[in-house]
């Protein structure tokens, strides 16, 4: 499972979306053959990115998938989640791990200093 979440969204809405839409995916392919694999295997491997407003419509442009919108902030679409699979596009394998952005920001703070 892929979940991605939008940069521009505040860290901690960010981090909460991360927990809904893995559960919403879940849920919405729950009867899928591959999903059931994926949620009793052992591995149970989640890959949890950080993207552009660009990437993330990129993203749609591939199947399966489940989008998140966070009233808070005017129901905009803040996470996408795709049902696990065998094999991943290269679009998804170019993606940023959730948490690097962080590590980003606090570099700026130390060089703003």
């Amino acid at each position: 499972m892929y979940a991605l979440i939008k940069e521009s969204v505040p860290v901690g809405l960010g981090a909460n979306a991360i927990g809904h839409i893995s559960l919403a995916t879940f849920f919405a392919f729950k009867d899928d053959p591959v999903m059931r694999a994926w949620a009793t295997s052992r591995h149970f491997r989640k890959v949890t990115c950080i993207v552009s407003d660009e990437e993330f419509e990129r993203a749609k442009e591939h199947p399966d998938f489940c989008i998140m919108t966070e009233d808070a902030i005017g129901d905009v679409e803040i996470a996408l989640g795709f049902k696990p699979r065998l094999k991943w596009p290269r679009f998804f394998r170019s993606l940023r791990l959730f948490g690097s952005h962080l590590q980003e920001r606090k570099d700026e703070n130390i060089l703003n200093r």
